[in-house]
């Protein structure tokens, strides 16, 4: 999967196409930062990493918020429709990779994953690959577009801040975990409880479904004191469960957080005096029950001297 020697590898990578992307609005002195950046860029690395053209990032781009669909609206039995004939498309496609890379592994992702039994197990079958790539798409999109994104939201509302992190890039990784502490991007997922347990006082029965809120835990008070204040020298940030834990850990997270950090890095080294282009919408954040993606960002800024 993405274990640390792959991520590293991909820095470079990432970098170039974070650059890429922040010289084709630089000269404007404006952009709309999720539809510029926030969202292309884990988009593209994502695509080529699963093997496919970065190029057709725009049908990868509405799979995935196809993806997430059920969780961000609610929606009327023709979008219904709309979504699962999308997602029937991302489906025969990957289906068509999978057997592809079957025959012909390229050392991609997808090959990595057909591949993955040992001798003594079976491999993936066609059902299991179709929802890891679901949990990677989505994932991938969800985690790194909304991080980035809340996170310069966060420096133009708390200049004090943003101060700190232009006079200390050592300080870059823990304004990450910070972000992803105070902004988690996914704010829960359901769970099946597989046995009666006593949580907290509140008996829960076997085969009930319940909504385990990542958001709520990161704001507990005993662990994060003051946790609304956003605290980039906050020496346990990186303590929070936005990407789960145990069995349950997010696949992605290791390059979820390269992304985020190298996108944040690149933006900060290109440009400066960042500043809201225009109001919010309101309410800022897309209708989710388990994420917490903003609908926009518009900012203006100026060039830094190269």
């Amino acid at each position: 999967m993405f274990t640390a020697e792959r991520v590293r590898a991909l820095v470079p990578k990432v970098e170039a196409l974070a650059h890429e992307l922040v010289e084709k609005f630089i000269h404007k002195g404006e952009c709309e930062l999720i539809r510029d950046f926030a969202l292309p860029l884990p988009g593209m690395i994502l695509g080529e990493q699963l093997g496919l053209d970065k190029n057709d990032f725009a049908r990868f781009q509405r799979w995935a918020l196809a993806m997430l669909a059920t969780s961000n609206e609610i929606m009327s039995e023709q979008r219904l429709r709309e979504v699962a004939d999308i997602e029937l498309d991302a489906q025969h496609y990957l289906a068509e990779i999978f057997e592809a890379r079957r025959r012909q592994p390229t050392g991609d992702l997808i090959s990595d994953l057909v591949h993955a039994a040992r001798e003594d197990e079976e491999p993936f079958t066609m059902h299991e690959l179709q929802n890891l790539l679901n949990q990677l798409i989505t994932g991938g999109y969800e985690t790194t577009t909304s991080a980035i994104a809340h996170g310069l939201w966060l420096l133009i509302q708390h200049p004090d801040q943003y101060q700190k992190l232009r006079a200390n890039s050592a300080l870059l990784r823990r304004y990450v975990e910070e972000v992803l502490r105070l902004e988690s991007p996914v704010q829960g997922l359901m769970r099946h409880v597989t046995k009666d347990t006593l949580l907290a006082g509140v008996a829960l029965k076997a085969g009930e479904t319940i909504l385990v809120r990542f958001g709520a835990a990161n704001q507990d008070p005993e662990k994060f004191p003051d946790p609304r204040r956003f605290d980039i020298e906050r020496p346990n940030a990186a303590f929070h469960l936005s990407f789960g834990t145990g069995v349950h850990v997010c696949l992605g997270q290791q390059l979820a957080r390269q992304e985020i950090l190298t996108g944040t890095k690149v933006l900060l080294e290109r440009l400066e005096n960042f500043a809201l282009n225009g109001p919010m919408p309101d309410p800022p954040h897309v209708y989710s029950l388990n994420f917490r993606p903003l609908k926009a960002l518009p900012i203006r800024f100026t060039a830094r001297p190269a």
